[in-house]
């Protein structure tokens, strides 16, 4: 598994369960929708630091682009995972205010 985050697969799976078992539309629906999401919030996350003059709008691309990646998926512990999804937020959310 070189080059996949295992953060993504859960992140996919979860995208997955839902849309198959809730939506009741097809196996992988929710992967392909979780591919399309990931890639336009990476998209627009790069679009958006480009434009610096508006930060809170780079924060909250940047923000999701990392949150759909499962970057702050650690283990298996939920607090753990919050705690990195805290401190990811905090960083991008001060890195984007900085000039």
């Amino acid at each position: 598994m070189y080059g996949i985050r295992p953060g993504i697969v859960t992140i996919s799976s979860k995208f997955d369960l839902f849309f198959v078992n809730t939506l009741a539309l097809p196996v992988n629906s929710g992967v392909l929708f979780h591919v399309v999401l990931v890639i336009l919030f990476f998209i627009l996350a790069i679009r958006s630091t480009l434009d610096t003059s508006e930060p809170k709008k780079t924060a909250i691309f940047s923000f999701a682009a990392l949150f759909l990646s499962g970057i702050w998926v650690l283990s298996a512990s939920g607090i753990l995972n919050l705690i990195m999804l805290a401190v990811l937020a905090g960083s991008v959310w001060y890195i984007s205010g900085k000039k």
